[in-house]
């Protein structure tokens, strides 16, 4: 089993990668033409691929980084006493 870790340094760690995908995927969103582009360079998909994959990515990037954020607005329930 993992060992117990300290919930500060848990959030600490999340918010973390939180903060690596948002700004990842607010860097693809910013120039999302140069990203398709880059997308469709790997050559993996086809061209109507590579466009779909070059929107669906930083979004779906940008909900798992606002996912991550500390959960502020909710009470653990293993805290309840």
């Amino acid at each position: 089993l993992l060992p117990s870790i300290d919930p500060a340094a848990g959030h600490g760690l999340a918010a973390a990668l939180a903060a690596l995908l948002l700004l990842g995927a607010w860097a693809k969103l910013r120039d999302l033409a140069l990203f398709r582009a880059a997308v469709e360079n790997y050559g993996l998909l086809p061209e109507r691929g590579a466009a779909a994959v070059a929107v669906v990515l930083p979004c779906a990037e940008a909900a798992c980084g606002v996912l991550l954020l500390p959960p502020f607005f909710y009470k653990n329930p293993s805290e309840e006493g």
